[in-house]
């Protein structure tokens, strides 16, 4: 992905990254608590909006977002996707309040599928262009 349009695109990841580093902590706010140890919103919101908000910087950058890069978008992403994936579960058997759960799941939901649209964005364009 190249030009102008790969700085808003790159903003945009940048601000969804940030609801989900943040989503565990804003949600105490509201009494939406997880019993979980600190470390593991570290590992599963705070890294990954992290490695994310790294790919927006390339992008901001080089105005250039290229599928390799963004593949490590899409993949911590599917990290914070992923791990919360049982939380959703323990709120369909009512360990959870679905509330809680949802606040605490959906950002990282949001993220990984902007990500994989960037990504599938980023190597269509670069098929079109002829590379590998």
């Amino acid at each position: 992905m190249r030009g102008l349009i790969v700085r808003p695109v790159a903003a945009a990841l940048a601000l969804l990254a940030v609801w989900v580093g943040v989503a565990p902590y804003t949600g105490r706010w509201f009494g939406f608590r997880v019993a979980t140890r600190p470390v593991v919103e570290v590992v599963d919101h705070v890294l990954p909006a992290v490695a994310v908000l790294a790919v927006a910087a390339f992008g901001v950058a080089t105005s250039r977002l290229p599928w390799s890069v963004t593949l490590v978008a899409v993949l911590a992403a599917l990290w914070t996707f992923a791990t919360h994936v049982p939380l959703l579960v323990d709120a369909g058997r009512g360990f959870v309040p679905w509330a809680t759960a949802l606040w605490h799941s959906v950002p990282g939901a949001v993220l990984f599928a902007a990500t994989v649209g960037v990504a599938a964005t980023a190597w269509r364009h670069e098929s079109a262009e002829g590379r590998p």
